[in-house]
């Protein structure tokens, strides 16, 4: 799954309307529909912190979505 198709499903599912979370979290219902389609996701850990405490999840649920890791070739 995707970034977005995780933000969707755990927004879905715990009853949040995008208007709802972007007042939950500081940002713009835009902001969430972008997150949402994967146009781009949040760069800030903080930000990603405080939509895991919103949506009940652990922080490192995100982290590879938006601070992919680079695997070295051997």
């Amino acid at each position: 799954m995707t970034f977005g198709e995780k933000l969707r499903t755990l927004r879905e599912v715990r009853g949040f309307s995008k208007t709802d979370l972007a007042a939950a979290i500081g940002f713009t219902r835009r902001s969430i529909y972008n997150w949402e389609c994967d146009r781009n996701c949040p760069k800030s850990i903080a930000v990603l912190e405080e939509l895991s405490h919103v949506l009940s999840v652990d922080p490192s649920y995100w982290w590879e979505d938006c601070f992919p890791v680079e695997r070295k070739q051997r």
